[in-house]
């Protein structure tokens, strides 16, 4: 059986606010990235406007189809929220009286499902259903897919009991300057408005798990002070959701870096821990104290360990 998704873009609401010069662009490069992709992969689509169902037939096409429909809308500053699980769409075109036209049913429960799932996932990104990933672990690509997470409403709690983990299509090894990029789009967007703000914590820490690991050994202080917001411009640094985010960017940075080590790669873990520490300039007693609070999905049971472990030879 094939695997569906329902697609939707990420700020044409705003964009219909600033101009119909700047909506009828955003709209354009959805369906123009859209045809392009489509002449690559197996997959069938029913597009209106911002939004899309798409059937797409086979494992690597799937991968394939995603990863070039984000690259090629992230280059034009334009993201999209996706739910990707098992099924078909069995789509109806059905006809208008006296040739008016025809409308599209999708009344089938996977499309339904599918539909649901989007509308819930409220972050960047491509949210993977179980069986997805238990299909790609099947054929050994668990490489395909990296642990991220959303906030599920615009309410920042102290334990993080709005958060919820996702399986997101890993990128590419992300160089510094890409992961620089969507977070200044971050910090534009929350600037204007806050609640959209919260979508990208699931691009940026989706990122942070596919860093090239060459950025650990020769950007490392450039990367932890993007990450803990100390080079953005002064007038954005109090924004509402930087202290909480920059929390999350940290933590998934210690936990990439002792899964390397976990792998084998020849790196020492403890010197680049302590770097990252140091370099954030945040408190002891507040990494500690957070620590347990921290969703699995950004930095894992193991690594919260070994992470204490460190901070304890620090001190």
């Amino acid at each position: 059986m094939p695997y569906i998704a329902f697609i939707d873009m990420v700020g044409t609401r705003a964009s219909a606010m600033l101009s119909n010069k700047e909506y009828t662009e955003a709209i354009d490069d959805f369906n123009n990235s859209l045809r392009q992709v489509s002449s690559i992969c197996q997959c069938t689509i029913y597009g209106y406007s911002d939004n899309a169902y798409i059937q797409i037939e086979n494992l690597p096409d799937l991968i394939k189809f995603f990863r070039l429909l984000r690259d090629n809308l992230i280059n034009k500053h334009r993201y999209f929220t996706a739910a990707v699980d098992y099924g078909s769409l069995n789509a109806k075109r059905v006809p208008l009286d006296k040739n008016k036209g025809f409308s599209m049913k999708f009344t089938d429960p996977n499309t339904v499902n599918i539909f649901m799932k989007q509308c819930q996932f409220s972050g960047i990104g491509v949210s993977l259903s179980k069986k997805v990933v238990d299909d790609l672990i099947e054929v050994n690509k668990s490489n395909e897919f990296c642990a991220s997470i959303y906030q599920q409403d615009s309410n920042i709690t102290t334990d993080n009991s709005n958060i919820t983990s996702i399986y997101d299509i890993s990128y590419e090894p992300v160089i510094l300057e890409k992961l620089k990029y969507v977070i200044s789009d971050y910090l534009l967007t929350t600037a204007t408005n806050e609640k959209a703000g919260r979508y990208y914590i699931t691009p940026i820490i989706s990122m942070i798990k596919c860093l090239d690991k060459n950025i650990l050994l020769d950007d490392l202080d450039k990367l932890v002070a993007l990450l803990s917001f100390q080079t953005i411009p002064k007038a954005f640094q109090p924004l509402k959701y930087n202290n909480k985010y920059s929390l999350f960017f940290l933590f998934a940075l210690i936990d990439f870096t002792l899964s390397l080590q976990e792998n084998g790669d020849s790196v020492n873990k403890r010197a680049i821990c302590e770097q990252i520490i140091k370099g954030s300039h945040f408190d002891y007693n507040l990494l500690i104290k957070s620590l347990p609070f921290i969703p699995i999905a950004v930095i894992s049971n193991a690594n919260k360990r070994a992470f204490l472990n460190v901070l304890y030879n620090i001190k």
